[in-house]
């Protein structure tokens, strides 16, 4: 009877025992491990004004959480060329935000207003020569050799800059991982998931000032960016892969653009890409390559997420314990 009761006390630890650890284990079950986090704003694309000239955009990649956050601040300041859109051309446009958007009024000024050219004689009226080689005397003598597209006649950038002008602007484009403290590199490896960011130098090696430089970044489709760069630290929301002007780049001088990337999840095997980088001066042209290697990543995952997905092994685990110890707890008693 003793052994009875015993027994009776012994099945009722077990019982709590077991509803305790199912108890635990709902609560583990329960669990969504990737939603520790709460939302900052209410929904994908909600705008904000940060400031006077930024603005911040709701969205749920800018970290490795799935709730919503607002972005890093994006300038305003978009494009501040002469006759921008609805401006003029001796108006620029001044930038600010108002309702999470970025607005801009047109604003007179005088660096717009071409300067007055002195009047040129007009020479007397002759037979148009063709430019051929522009060698022959009788042509050059005629002042309608500048401008021919031709640097000819004894002409340079002062005496006909239309056909003398010379551009000397190259663009080099580097990469380093997010993670990764070393310098620029002309070629990177990138894993499934792995973010990096772009830097492109845009350099001026001549002695004036070059204005409406515009660039052009062509991505691999296994790349991806959130519309977000950075022009001399200037944050603003462009579509890179489509022509963007970037404003003048000072003499002698260099202008940096940055931009993160990441490539895509869905990476299934090793493969090698570029990253174009290219950018236009009117009728002149510069490029360069990114080399770009692309491969699956091991898959990881944390302990505790681990043992939420193998719920089901610490369950039988557990019945094989319990029904161990009741074997030799019986054992004893009998």
């Amino acid at each position: 009877m003793i052994i009875g009761s015993k027994m009776l006390e012994i099945n009722k630890g077990f019982l709590a025992l077991n509803l305790i650890f199912i108890f635990i284990l709902s609560f583990f079950l329960m669990i969504d491990v990737s939603a520790l986090c709460y939302d900052e704003c209410s929904f994908i694309g909600q705008k904000r004004c940060a400031s006077s000239t930024q603005k911040q955009i709701c969205g749920e990649n800018y970290d490795d959480d799935p709730c919503f956050e607002w972005s890093e601040p994006i300038s305003c300041l978009i494009d501040n060329s002469c006759g921008y859109e609805n401006c003029s051309n001796t108006q620029r446009p001044s930038w600010y935000c108002s309702g999470g958007e970025c607005l801009y009024s047109c604003i007179d000024d005088e660096t717009c207003n071409p300067q007055p050219q002195p009047p040129q004689p007009q020479p007397p009226s002759q037979p148009e020569l063709p430019p051929d080689d522009g060698s022959s005397t009788d042509y050059c003598n005629n002042e309608q050799h500048c401008p021919d597209n031709i640097c000819n006649c004894d002409e340079d950038e002062t005496t006909c800059p239309q056909d003398c002008r010379e551009i000397d602007v190259s663009v080099s484009i580097f990469a380093k991982k997010e993670s990764d403290l070393s310098q620029w590199q002309e070629s990177l490896s990138l894993k499934s998931g792995e973010k990096a960011e772009i830097l492109i130098i845009v350099l001026n090696n001549k002695s004036e000032d070059i204005d409406n430089v515009y660039l052009k970044l062509e991505l691999p489709k296994e790349i991806g960016y959130k519309g977000i760069i950075k022009i001399a630290d200037n944050q603003i929301e462009q579509d890179i892969s489509q022509e963007i002007n970037i404003g003048y780049v000072s003499s002698n001088s260099e202008k940096r653009i940055t931009l993160d990337i990441e490539a895509s999840k869905d990476i299934k095997s090793k493969t090698d890409k570029e990253i174009l980088s290219d950018i236009r001066i009117e009728d002149f042209k510069s490029s360069d390559a990114l080399k770009l290697t692309l491969e699956p990543s091991e898959s990881k995952q944390s302990f505790f997420v681990w043992l939420v997905k193998t719920w089901y092994l610490w369950v039988l685990l557990w019945l094989g314990f319990i029904g161990v110890m009741y074997w030799l707890i019986k054992k004893s008693y009998e």
